[in-house]
């Protein structure tokens, strides 16, 4: 994700420099969090467990489960805090300012309709996985200093972008006594619609350098992507789950203008074909239950986030760089939650808290630094430290006669703060 925010929008325009379309997709939280509040209030777990609608996508084999049809929606808003350049022991800031950002956003993360024909069970659904937006109507004008190489320069950014990903879908799960096997199969959608340039000057370099960047891109792609799942019940107190995400591999055109591409030769600039692979991910989850009121619950996911930066990662020009001089590392997120149920004559009152902890997994230059230019994009796309993204939940639910279930959780981390509202209705 996806979820899945941007620190820098960078393109260098010379030879000599390193133009990286993917720079754009570095920062993303592609949004790999459970659907739904209740899953979103414990941690964000739910694999093992996967006892509601919200399974359709996060553990398909989960719907089998289900007695009787459901339908359930997902409201979430969010706020993203997102990084500008920093300071770091090679570069000071001595002009401009850099300043970290946020941004909001309110959508529809998830819907479903759960039913059962005969032995199987099926479901209907819609995730959201990023719905990003990030605009900065006045440019960012910042200038730095090389405290050991003592030369200059300018960054200057100016950004419009929008970016989401939608997917469509068929669930289907059965169950064979103890276990339960599913799958999910579902058409994603990638809509972007952006524009963004960059002037990267100094007059410390000969001949001076003074390069503007202009690119955009308006398009969406739509590609298959599949879910396998699988349940197994050990005893009455513990459940396991086992889940594969394989997801879509987008492909759209980006136009750029830059001095590369003469217009004499290249009017309006040059097209570029552009991939976003949206990283797979393999979902282990654990749920225990002490007792009918208590359910303790714990997921490992392991996140492809090298496929970012795989064979097709784009280097737009230059020949300084290549692409194994990038890299966005593989991580594993843990997710922890619990439930405490407090039982009345009709209603349940459920109570959640939770954490998760997610590694810092940016894409990172790895390249040689032997000279200004190593120096320069080791500084664009490793200032500060690692960041793990830690974070804490809690969350209340209410049920009403087994039929009416309303879910309210609150998540909030070092990068994104969530608030999420999810209705379910039994039929």
């Amino acid at each position: 994700m996806l979820i899945r925010c941007i620190a820098v929008m960078v393109l260098f325009s010379l030879p000599l420099w390193a133009q990286t379309d993917e720079t754009i997709y570095r920062e993303f939280q592609f949004d790999f969090a459970t659907p739904g509040a209740r899953a979103n209030a414990m941690g964000r777990a739910f694999v093992g467990l996967a006892d509601e609608a919200t399974a359709a996508y996060n553990n398909p084999a989960g719907i089998s489960v289900l007695a009787r049809p459901e339908l359930s929606i997902e409201f979430r808003s969010s706020n993203t805090q997102f990084s500008f350049l920093q300071e770091t022991a090679a570069f000071e800031l001595i002009g401009g300012t850099a300043e970290a950002t946020e941004e909001s956003s309110d959508k529809i993360g998830f819907a479903s309709l759960t039913f059962s024909v005969r032995e199987t069970a099926l479901s209907v659904f819609f995730v959201n996985h990023l719905d990003y937006q990030r605009n900065t109507p006045d440019a960012e004008l910042t200038r730095w200093l090389s405290v050991d190489r003592g030369y200059e320069f300018t960054y200057i950014n100016q950004h419009q972008v929008a970016m989401s990903i939608d997917t469509l879908g068929l669930s289907v799960s059965r169950r064979w006594g103890r276990f339960s096997l599913g799958g999910a199969f579902g058409l994603s959608k990638l809509a972007v619609d952006y524009q963004y340039s960059t002037r990267l000057s100094s007059d410390f370099f000969s001949p001076q350098l003074n390069e503007v960047v202009e690119s955009q891109a308006h398009a969406t792609s739509q590609k298959g992507t599949f879910v396998l799942g699988a349940l197994l019940e050990f005893n009455q107190h513990a459940n396991v789950g086992l889940v594969f995400k394989r997801q879509p591999d987008f492909r759209y055109d980006e136009r750029v203008n830059n001095p590369q591409f003469p217009p004499d030769e290249f009017p309006g600039g040059q097209d570029f074909a552009i991939n976003l692979k949206v990283p797979d991910s393999l979902n282990l989850g654990f749920s225990y239950q002490p007792n009918d009121l208590t359910t303790i619950l714990l997921d490992l996911d392991w996140i492809r986030y090298k496929q970012l930066t795989g064979d097709d990662f784009t280097i737009i020009s230059g020949e300084r760089f290549s692409a194994a001089d990038y890299e966005s590392p593989d991580v594993i997120e843990w997710h922890l939650g619990t439930e405490y149920l407090i039982p009345t004559d009709k209603t349940i009152v459920a109570l959640r808290a939770g954490a998760f902890l997610d590694p810092d997994h940016k894409t990172r230059f790895v390249g040689p630094q032997d000279d200004e230019f190593g120096e320069i994009q080791d500084f664009i796309f490793n200032f500060g430290q690692l960041n793990d993204n830690v974070g804490f939940t809690a969350g209340v639910g209410f049920v009403w006669r087994n039929r009416i279930q309303v879910d309210l959780a609150a998540v909030r981390s070092n990068r994104f703060d969530w608030l999420v509202t999810s209705v379910l209705y039994r039929f």
